[in-house]
């Protein structure tokens, strides 16, 4: 299994089996009437399927989203030129160094 495939599998499925346990935790805690209503319906089990479903969609996907942002690849713009400092991905597009403040442009209205 190639590398990465196994790198956004785990992700996806930690973030899947995290939703589940916030699901679970808000259906027996009861949040808002959740756990009530779950329980009284004659459809409970449909509204768990569907819920669990939206939740594993959703933070499956922010799970992976936030793994593959903060992923570490080697500096091409290393100063000293030893290519072993490692940064993360959303500092690529960042034009300013460690701790340099950016001027931001304004217009004037």
């Amino acid at each position: 299994m190639p590398q990465l495939f196994k790198f956004l599998l785990v992700n996806a499925i930690l973030g899947i089996f995290m939703s589940w346990l916030l699901l679970a935790g808000m259906i027996y805690a009861d949040v808002w009437g959740l756990g009530s209503l779950i329980t009284r319906s004659a459809d409970g089990m449909l509204a768990v399927g569907m819920l669990a479903a939206g939740f594993a969609i959703t933070f499956g996907g922010a799970a992976v989203a936030t793994a593959t942002l903060l992923m570490r690849y080697e500096d091409p713009d290393d100063l000293d030129g030893d290519r072993t400092t490692k940064t993360y991905c959303f500092r690529r597009y960042s034009s300013a160094r460690d701790g340099e403040p950016t001027a931001i442009k304004v217009r004037k209205r």
